[in-house]
């Protein structure tokens, strides 16, 4: 409901701003089989420059489960890793967000560090960087989680640093930079100072 006013305004902004700061244009969308050609088309008008990838649903939403909720199920899992793997295969997406986002409780480790390393994997595969949520990391949630940004290291992901900013006060990200540096200089990651957009032709 609010995606008229939220391009417009932007639009505003990039134009009124243009001689300071280079804004570019983002959506942050799912990757729901069913439903995805049908949100690629709802878009098309309003012609965003490119899109990141958050899955925050298993299956089609309506018929899956909210994957920050607590699972110690298995197909969980493993249905979060094949949707966001699937996702990235479009082409579509820039980077995927808060990828640990997955809150598996389960008691068996390696079916763990066994998916996450497949979602790692896949996304260096597709030359698609991993973000570092500074939302999770200041509400202090499970996520961004050691055991994941320790696999990502391994595997040699590449790592960005993401606002996610709910509020404009998530802007001011002083304080949470240098803890999330921190954290990933601990297990060994250098995030990215710059990216390449995977910019959208419409």
């Amino acid at each position: 409901s609010d995606i008229d006013e939220y391009f417009s305004t932007l639009r505003q902004l990039k134009e009124e701003y243009k001689k300071d700061i280079k804004i570019h244009i983002g959506f942050e969308a799912e990757y729901y089989p069913k439903y995805f050609n049908e949100m690629l088309n709802f878009v098309a008008p309003y012609k965003p420059e490119y899109f990141i990838l958050g899955q925050h649903f298993t299956y089609n939403e309506e018929d899956g489960k909210y994957t920050a909720s607590p699972t110690d199920r298995y197909e969980n899992l493993k249905n979060y890793v094949d949707e966001a793997l699937e996702g990235i295969s479009t082409g579509k997406f820039t980077y995927l967000c808060h990828p640990d986002l997955i809150n598996y409780t389960g008691n068996d480790k390696e079916i763990y560090l066994k998916e996450m390393t497949r979602l790692c994997e896949g996304a260096k595969q597709f030359n698609i960087p991993l973000e570092f949520n500074f939302h999770g990391w200041r509400l202090k949630r499970p996520y961004p989680s050691k055991t994941f940004f320790e696999i990502a290291a391994k595997i040699g992901n590449d790592v960005v640093l993401g606002c996610d900013a709910h509020e404009p006060e998530a802007m001011i990200v002083d304080k949470t930079e240098k803890e999330a540096l921190a954290f990933l200089n601990e297990v060994g990651i250098t995030p990215l100072e710059t990216f390449d957009i995977n910019f959208i032709d419409w």
